[in-house]
């Protein structure tokens, strides 16, 4: 049997814009520190990462297209978020603490009580371990008992940065939640190792394909 012919980057767009696409992304004071083998920090890496990706889908996310929602001891919502949002996002300081459980459960809460039209993918940028907000894996497991099926939410982790403190959580999430209680198992990660290599757009795509097995 011959491979399947790898899709080309419209035919992927054209997959990726049949979801809703959520990117949460950390701005805890953290995210100053730096990445010692790329000399940059953690923030300076996440800008460049997400202006490559709404470079790349320009026009392209039509509907809703795609929501931002930076995050800290609090976090907010922009939705049909353009690439000058985004470098505007990084043009301040990252401070404050970690709580990705809030935004996240507001995101499924609301996806829930929706149409549910769309399959929604999240990807939430973070660099280390919540120290606020509700539990992370009550959060995604009370989710999947109202979900009717596996593909409609996807929630990809991306750990930022190679002195990651929140590995072990990341595993936790990504492994073990149906043991605890999950309906579906509806969470992957992506270590930095691998981030690195990778652009969203990849991210995403590897998301999808994890999907469709």
């Amino acid at each position: 049997l011959l491979p399947e012919k790898p899709l080309t980057d419209e035919q992927k767009l054209k997959e990726l814009t049949k979801h809703d696409l959520i990117i949460l992304v950390d701005t805890s004071s953290s995210m100053a520190e730096d990445i010692p083998s790329l000399h940059q920090s953690k923030w300076q890496w996440c800008s460049r990462f997400l202006a490559n990706f709404s470079e790349r889908t320009k026009g392209l996310l039509e509907g809703p297209g795609l929501t931002v929602i930076p995050f800290n001891s609090s976090y907010r919502t922009i939705r049909g978020c353009s690439a000058g949002q985004i470098s505007n996002l990084f043009a301040s300081a990252p401070d404050g603490g970690t709580d990705f459980a809030s935004p996240l459960q507001e995101v499924l809460s609301s996806y829930l009580v929706s149409g549910r039209q769309r399959p929604l993918m999240i990807a939430v940028f973070t660099d280390g371990v919540p120290n606020s907000g509700p539990r992370i894996e009550q959060v995604i497991i009370n989710a999947t008992k109202e979900m009717r099926s596996a593909r409609e939410v996807q929630v990809t982790f991306l750990a930022v940065g190679e002195d990651f403190h929140g590995a072990s959580l990341l595993k936790y999430l990504d492994e073990f939640l149906v043991h605890d209680g999950a309906k579906y198992d509806v969470v992957q990660t992506v270590a930095f190792e691998r981030l690195k290599k990778m652009s969203l757009f990849d991210v995403f795509m590897f998301v999808l394909q994890n999907k469709a097995e």
